[in-house]
């Protein structure tokens, strides 16, 4: 279970934090789709989701690597 979220104008961060996660940064994969590179999880928290369970995130190492179509 995650924690509880807390709202941004009340967390205690220092300055440097708030600046650090109040900008709100965007981007695009089309560029390297583009390129002839697959995916194979459509978001990040499918790709979360497959590492919690198949244990591939240990050691903070990558185990299955991008596949290049």
């Amino acid at each position: 279970t995650p924690p509880p979220e807390i709202p941004f104008e009340t967390a205690q961060l220092s300055p440097m934090a708030r600046s650090f996660y109040g900008e709100n940064k965007r981007v695009a994969n089309t560029a390297i789709k583009a390129a002839g590179y697959r995916f194979r999880f459509p978001d990040y928290r499918s790709a979360f989701d497959h590492m919690w369970t198949s244990g591939d995130w240990r050691d903070g190492e990558a185990r299955s690597p991008m596949k290049r179509t």
